[in-house]
């Protein structure tokens, strides 16, 4: 998604209407992994059988798990865990105004 993995993230949880908990690798900086928009990859969500022989053709990272009525993102550095949670609503309201302010 234009915008790097957050706004793909985000854009997941509201077409599928379930929230997700995500933690991003420690040996990343978190703007560049959340919002960089470099080499492309896949957001990709399954039971774990199937998820399993995904990764026997390609590499995966699993970097959480779907459920819940939020997304959250956490980043754990050397010293300090940050992180942030929205509700599908207020993903949605927020979602909502930007079709609004770009229309």
């Amino acid at each position: 998604a234009e915008g790097g993995l957050a706004i793909a993230l985000a854009e997941c949880c509201l077409a599928g209407a379930v929230g997700a908990e995500v933690e991003l690798p420690a040996s990343t900086p978190a703007s560049a992994a959340l919002f960089g928009e470099g080499p492309g990859g896949f957001v990709v969500s399954g039971p774990t059988d199937a998820l399993r022989e995904l990764g026997e053709g390609a590499s995966l990272l699993r970097i959480g798990r779907v459920g819940g009525d939020a997304l959250t993102i956490l980043s754990r550095g050397e010293t300090a865990t940050a992180g942030i949670t929205l509700t599908l609503s207020e993903l949605a309201g927020a979602y909502a105004g930007l079709e609004e302010l770009f229309s």
